[in-house]
Parts: structure tokens; sequence; C-alpha cells
């Protein structure tokens, strides 16, 4: 009698590497002073194979965080790892805040546990098995890497998931473009076939005078809201309104 063959359990993509473990591997690849490496020779210099388990999961992880590009068994490192390596300025907070929503699993995660207490691993594994299709021979370790990941990057204060700029970073001064659009005060808001003329405006703000929420998307990119702590009840009406505006605008949606 054939024995039956076992089915090995598929599972959704994680980062199986540290933060840590990703910033060596894309340093490694700078090593080499070339704009493209093969998987071969990047193994070669850990002196593993291409198949060694170490080797593929730097590989991964690296790959999910965003901080480099693989095509054909060539790697070559991405913008964000080469800002990492040579900055200009204090980049990498934000860098940072980007890389780890990057992996579709972490947007998720980040979603749901973000400002709350992290759960034990435990039960962050079966969470992730349960509601996010890790396999059960994974779940484990996927739980294990994202906290040390939240961890390592500066997630995790007080046991809670903090994903925002950290304070050094939010006493910097940043410059954000905003995108404001003038309407023909002869159409009424709700309608779709007012004049717009869009503004773009360049200007440094301290981030201690705002409220500031990072909402993750199903993209993996985050969307940025700052609100100033002075606002007023007026403001906040308006913003409002902008936002349903757009609502109605670009998705069509009903939201009266």
């Amino acid at each position: 009698m054939a024995k039956k063959e076992v089915k090995r359990e598929r599972s959704v993509a994680y980062p199986y590497a540290s933060w840590s473990d990703c910033l060596d591997f894309i340093k490694q690849i700078d090593s080499f002073k070339a704009s493209q490496v093969s998987y071969d020779e990047a193994a070669r210099k850990w002196g593993v194979s291409v198949q060694a388990p170490s080797f593929k999961a730097k590989l991964s992880a690296s790959r999910q965080f965003g901080l480099i590009e693989t095509s054909g068994n060539v790697i070559s490192l991405s913008s964000y790892a080469k800002k990492l390596l040579y900055p200009t300025g204090n980049d990498e907070p934000q860098i940072t805040l980007e890389c780890f929503a990057n992996p579709p699993l972490y947007s998720k995660l980040i979603g749901v546990y973000n400002g709350k207490a992290l759960p034990t691993e435990t039960v962050l594994s079966n969470v992730m098995m349960n509601d996010y299709a890790i396999a059960r021979n994974a779940k484990d370790a996927a739980a294990k890497f994202f906290v040390t990941n939240a961890t390592e990057m500066g997630f995790v204060r007080a046991g809670v998931l903090d994903y925002s700029l950290n304070e050094d970073a939010k006493n910097k001064n940043y410059s954000f473009e905003i995108m404001t659009e003038v309407i023909d005060e002869k159409s009424p808001l709700v309608k779709s076939d007012y004049d717009v003329k869009p503004i773009v405006k360049t200007f440094s703000e301290n981030e201690n005078d705002y409220i500031t929420q990072i909402i993750p998307t199903e993209s993996g990119k985050v969307a940025r809201m700052m609100i100033p702590l002075d606002v007023t009840e007026d403001d906040l009406w308006l913003i409002r309104d902008t936002l349903d505006l757009v609502m109605k605008r670009k998705f069509r949606i009903n939201v009266d």
C-alpha cells in the first residue's frame, strides 16, 4: 500500500527575521558596491547556500519591509534602504514607521492593536492562525517576530502598541505637502459640478502642536491626519465636511 502524501499547510507571508537582521542584510548587500547582487553571491557572503533557512528568512523579511527589491534571483536596495544607509537628514523615524506597516499582515495587526495592550505571544499566535491565515506550524514564529520587530522599531511602549513617531522625532520640524482645493463659492458642496483649482502649499510645523493620527490602509500605505491642538468646534465641522466632500467626489459615496 502506497504511503499517503501529507500536504504541507500553506501560510500567508509574514516576516520571519528581525528588523536588526534586515538592517544587517542591507549593509551586506551594500558592501558589494553594486546596483544589483545575485542571490548566490549574497548567500556566499554569509557562507551559506541560497536554500539556507537563515538566508531565505532575511531575504523575505527585508523584501516585505520594503528594504530590497528582487527580480530574477537578483537583489537591489530600495530607496528606503539607501536613505537608512546614507542619511541626509532625520529620515529614519518616518522610514521605520512606513516599513513596519509595509507587510500586509502587519498593516492589518496595526489596525487592530494600535493604542492597545499587546496580547501574549500565545494569544497573538492563535489570532494569526484563526483570523489571518497563518499556518499552525508558523503561527508561533509569526507572533514572536511581530512582537520583536514592533519592539526593535520602537512601537511598543509599556506593553502598548504605539504606532506613531517617537518623542525624539516628534520634536523635530518636518515639511509636509498639503493638497487643498478652492471651491467655486457659487456651487454648493453637495454638488459635483463645481469648479476646482488645486493649490499645493509646503510648510514646516512642530508636531507637538498637533494631534497626529496614523491610519493604516489596505494597500499597506498609511494615511496621516494632523489636527491642531487649538482646533475649534467650527474647525472640526469644516474638516468633517471636507472629508465628506472627498467621499462624494472621488468615491461617489453618499454620506448624508
